[in-house]
């Protein structure tokens, strides 16, 4: 199946490492343990309070990403998908996942968010 939706993902700095490992073993084995490397805060300036990513998503991965956004509260998703309508269904009633049209520059607004330079 085609690759269908697209995920932006924020997470807190504290959670980087175990989101990571998470990543590496259920998603991305070569290069999961990166998955979330880029500093976001604020100001943009360092330290980083956040990290995020962007990453395609095929629908038979949604609800592992749902049962991932269950058990971390602290993680924002936001989601483009092309049936947003199934996609809304497999992510209803979680809070922290957002269904819309997204792309960086609304994500980092929406969260109040800059990259670190």
């Amino acid at each position: 199946m085609a690759y269908t939706s697209r995920f932006w993902i924020v997470i807190p700095a504290s959670d980087r490492d175990a989101l990571n490992g998470i990543a590496l073993q259920m998603f991305d084995p070569d290069g999961g343990s990166n998955t979330f490397h880029v500093g976001l805060s604020s100001t943009g300036a360092v330290p980083a309070t956040h990290y995020w990513c962007c990453t395609a998503v095929r629908p038979e991965r949604w609800e592992q990403l749902a049962d991932l956004a269950m058990q971390y509260p602290s993680i924002n998703a936001y989601v483009v998908a092309e049936d947003a309508q199934s996609c809304a269904a497999t992510f209803s009633g979680i809070e922290n996942v957002e269904i819309g049209v997204w792309a960086a520059d609304t994500v980092l607004s929406h969260e109040g968010l800059q990259v670190v330079d």
